[in-house]
């Protein structure tokens, strides 16, 4: 096996961008690891579980990017991003050892609360807190209803091409890669196809008409290269632009796109809609996950013991 370096066919693998970069991110973190901590270690394939388990040991204890260490989240990451390399190594022949990953113990991961939900007067407010601002507006306006009203995840939103915008007999619906890289149907609110509309509009107002394979969602500059905006928004971009608008109505705390994904299930639960047909929606693999967005309380005129038929005594 050739020394420390990423073959590109692993990466191609993977449908989304979003995960592309990561697990480059975090295979170039681990090589710059191994060969400054263990300069002996000259390849993949003399990689050993000790090794694993010490950059596990390393990531708890260095800082990242915000001077606090890692959380076990990103560490389980890391550690799956190593996994799935070596199985590739394994899949083409090139390790004949078993994956040096497979009996490290991942950290256990923090149990957090959802993301804020906000209530449905707040939503209304902040669907009219477009009209002061300037020509950009369009595009924050149609990004901002969009995820409010389809539920999309971040990198989902982001990697949506002007082609994945269709029409389906009477509906319209935006096509896309959820996770795991299975095509998903949207089905568009008329609100947000408004939005959408004004905002192709708006762009072909400026010279910038969408073609099939365009990005959707474009950024409005590009600082590096003026002539090449068709490119999808950068992620940091998204979280600004909801920041900006949570503030702007006043939103405590933290205000990002998984608040309109919070938003939007918590909505659908409010106004009656099954459980298990809300996961479905939102690609959540367990109803358990939904549940957590369940603000619903069940007061005791509801209580299930109500309808047992139980006899009294005589």
């Amino acid at each position: 096996m050739k020394k420390f370096e990423i073959d590109c066919e692993f990466l191609d693998n993977f449908e989304s961008l979003h995960t592309r970069k990561y697990y480059q991110i975090d295979l170039l973190q681990f090589i710059d690891f191994i060969t400054q901590k263990h300069p002996t270690v000259e390849c993949f394939s003399r990689v050993e579980r000790t090794h694993i388990i010490d950059y596990k040991n390393h990531l708890r204890e260095c800082e990242g990017k915000n001077g606090h260490s890692f959380a076990p989240k990103t560490i389980s990451r890391k550690l799956a991003a190593l996994s799935s390399y070596f199985d590739y190594f394994i899949e083409k022949g090139a390790l004949t050892k078993s994956n040096p990953t497979s009996s490290v113990k991942r950290p256990r991961k923090e149990t957090r609360s959802p993301t804020h939900a906000i209530k449905a007067e707040m939503v209304e407010l902040l669907f009219s807190a477009f009209e002061s601002e300037g020509e950009h507006r369009h595009l924050h306006k149609a990004i901002i209803i969009t995820l409010f009203s389809t539920g999309l995840r971040k990198s989902e939103l982001i990697s949506l091409k002007r082609c994945h915008l269709k029409k389906i007999d009477t509906h319209w619906i935006l096509e896309y890669r959820g996770k795991g890289g299975k095509l998903r149907q949207k089905v568009v609110h008329p609100v947000a196809l408004e939005a959408l509309d004004d905002y192709l509009e708006w762009m072909k107002s400026k010279g910038r008409e969408h073609h099939p394979h365009d990005w959707l969602f474009q950024p409005s500059m590009n600082r590096h290269d003026k002539n090449n905006l068709d490119k999808p928004l950068n992620p940091r971009t998204l979280n600004r632009i909801l920041d900006k608008y949570g503030k702007k109505i006043g939103v405590s705390g933290k205000f990002s796109p998984h608040s309109a994904r919070a938003t939007f299930i918590t909505r659908l639960l409010e106004q009656g809609v099954e459980i298990s047909r809300v996961a479905q929606e939102v690609s959540h693999s367990s109803i358990m996950t939904t549940q957590v967005y369940d603000k619903r309380r069940m007061g005791l005129e509801d209580s299930p013991i109500h309808q047992l038929n139980y006899k009294k005594e005589a």
